[in-house]
């Protein structure tokens, strides 16, 4: 077992937020606890990059993750729908979510009819892949449903290269 001190690495999950957080106006909501989305916004703000999206979360709790339920995310996408009424929600799983199998794909499709969005699922449950491949498999599914210019997915992909050097950096790097 390692020992890891300061910050963790950035894994998949926090490949796929960063890209996202890049996008003007999306809204992404993230079926999990407030921790890792304060965590990640904390850590956005840390970098000088303030996320571009509209961040929000379903702040999970017991009922979620011993029974079951998926009525705080049906309730969370509802909201969201009639506040902002955006073209896309994006709605992504969390490391938690990952780990006790919600399947946020079929909730999606459960869901779309309640609400106007176009629901997009990102089913992110690759514990053992790295940041790269989440901000690749997050820009390729925004290009396949085709709700965002891609010019703009482009420039948000830009900006989170721009913050690859501060993830290899002492600032950041955890240290093993």
């Amino acid at each position: 077992m390692k020992l890891v001190k300061g910050f963790p690495q950035p894994s998949f999950h926090m490949g796929v937020l960063t890209l996202l957080s890049q996008v003007p106006d999306l809204i992404v909501v993230e079926f999990g606890t407030e921790g890792t989305m304060r965590y990640f916004l904390n850590t956005l703000q840390m970098m000088g990059c303030p996320a571009r999206a509209r961040m929000f979360t379903t702040m999970m709790d017991e009922s979620t993750v011993v029974l079951g339920s998926y009525e705080r995310l049906r309730l969370t996408l509802k909201e969201l729908d009639e506040e902002y009424h955006p073209p896309l929600i994006v709605a992504v799983d969390s490391t938690v979510a990952s780990i006790i199998g919600v399947d946020v794909e079929g909730a999606c499709l459960q869901f779309q009819d309640e609400v106007n969005a176009t629901l997009l699922p990102l089913q992110d449950s690759h514990l053992t892949k790295t940041y790269g491949e989440g901000v690749a498999f997050a820009q390729v599914r925004l290009l396949e449903v085709q709700q965002t210019d891609p010019r703009v997915i482009e420039e948000a992909a830009g900006r989170v290269r721009q913050l690859l050097p501060f993830f290899m950096t002492g600032q950041y790097q955890a240290q093993i």
